[in-house]
C-alpha cells in the first residue's frame, strides 16, 4: 500500500527501513516525546520495526514518508494502529528534525486518515501525546480532534488523548481541500 499527497509519498514500514529507525530512535531529541522517553536499545529498535511490520497483517499500519522530489531520503513516519492492550486505534508518527515546521506531518496524517476511513467509517481515531509536545497538540488541534478526557490507555503521567470519527474528519478533509 502506498499514498500520495501533493509533496509527499509514503509506503509501508517493513524490514528495509531499520536503518531508518535506527537514526530516529536513536536520537534522544527525536524520541523525547515517545513513550519510553530515551533512545531505544537494538533490540527495541529491532522490535519496534517486527511489530510495524506485522500490524499490516491488520490491513492498516505505519508507513514511511519521503518527499516527491526525493523518494530515496526517509524523511518520517506516520500511521494508524491498534493501541496496545486496547481495541482502540491510533495515530502514531514522527519527522526528523530538519523537516519539521513544512506541514508534512499535517498532511502525512491527513493522508493516513482518510484511507483508515475509507475502510472503517464507523470507528474513532484516537491521538495520545505527552502534554509538553506543543507541536503535536498543534497537528492535533489543526486537525480538530476532541479531547478524551474519560480514557486512560497508558500507564504514563503527563499524556493527553484525544479522538476524531469520521463526519468529524469529513469536515476537516473538506476545510483542508478548499
Amino acid at each position: 500500500t502506498k499514498l500520495e499527497t501533493s509533496r509527499l509519498l509514503l509506503k509501508r514500514a517493513t524490514h528495509e527501513d531499520l536503518s531508518f529507525f535506527k537514526t530516529f530512535l536513536g536520537s534522544v531529541p527525536l524520541t523525547r516525546f515517545l513513550p519510553k522517553k530515551r533512545i531505544y536499545t537494538q533490540e527495541e529498535i529491532e522490535e519496534y520495526v517486527q511489530d510495524r511490520t506485522k500490524h499490516w497483517e491488520k490491513g492498516y499500519g505505519t508507513y514511511i514518508i519521503t518527499l516527491k522530489d526525493y523518494p530515496s531520503e526517509k524523511i518520517g513516519y506516520v500511521g494508524i494502529e491498534q493501541i496496545e492492550n486496547t481495541e482502540l486505534d491510533g495515530l502514531r508518527g514522527g519527522i526528523m528534525t530538519e523537516y519539521t515546521g513544512n506541514g508534512f506531518v499535517y498532511e502525512s496524517t491527513l493522508a493516513c486518515i482518510k484511507e483508515y476511513f475509507a475502510e472503517k467509517r464507523n470507528e474513532k481515531i484516537y491521538a495520545v501525546f505527552f502534554q509538553e509536545n506543543i507541536k503535536s497538540g498543534k497537528i492535533i488541534e489543526k486537525l480538530d480532534m476532541q479531547k478524551e478526557d474519560d480514557l486512560k490507555a497508558y500507564d504514563l503521567d503527563g499524556l493527553l488523548y484525544y479522538s476524531i470519527d469520521y463526519e468529524r474528519f469529513n469536515k476537516a478533509w473538506n476545510e483542508h481541500c478548499s
